[in-house]
């Protein structure tokens, strides 16, 4: 009994309302040849971001996390506990399921490190109502570098 009062005294809050999320981004060039300036001024420049994103509540990703679906820069969200929350660009590989699918240890590799960087931070606290994330895509270091 005395167990469970104390897990239950250590539960984060959950922070019961809607959350507005403001979600931009800006990328590197991942060309070959020298872009004109104007091209990196538009890359570099924050602009809404539209896809997924996966957070976590811890840096190396142990726990479930949550898929976030952003639409034009904005998302509403409920069910955030109080804390820090870590933004990745990329889902949560499994080492083991790529394996089996024989792909190059190389490549697992690489796509672990990816994997395991986030490109943001934001917190909840029971005062939140809204939250700015910036992602900033970088280039893709799996793949072969472009011409």
């Amino acid at each position: 009994m005395a167990i469970a009062l104390l897990a239950m005294g250590c539960k984060s809050l959950v922070v019961d309302r809607v959350i507005k999320f403001n979600i931009t981004e800006s990328s590197d060039y991942c060309g070959g040849a020298n872009p004109p300036t104007e091209l990196m001024e538009t890359l570099l420049k924050e602009k809404p971001f539209t896809g997924k994103l996966y957070v976590h509540s811890t840096p190396d990703r142990t726990d479930d996390g949550q898929t976030l679906i952003i639409n034009n820069g904005s998302l509403k969200q409920s069910g955030f506990s109080e804390g820090v929350y870590f933004v990745f660009l990329h889902p949560k590989i499994n080492k083991a399921e790529l394996t089996n699918a024989k792909i190059d240890e190389e490549l697992i590799s690489c796509l672990e490190m990816v994997s395991s960087q986030y490109t943001a931070s934001f917190i909840i606290t029971k005062e939140t109502k809204s939250s700015t994330i910036h992602a900033h895509i970088m280039c893709d270091p799996c793949s072969p570098p472009r011409p």
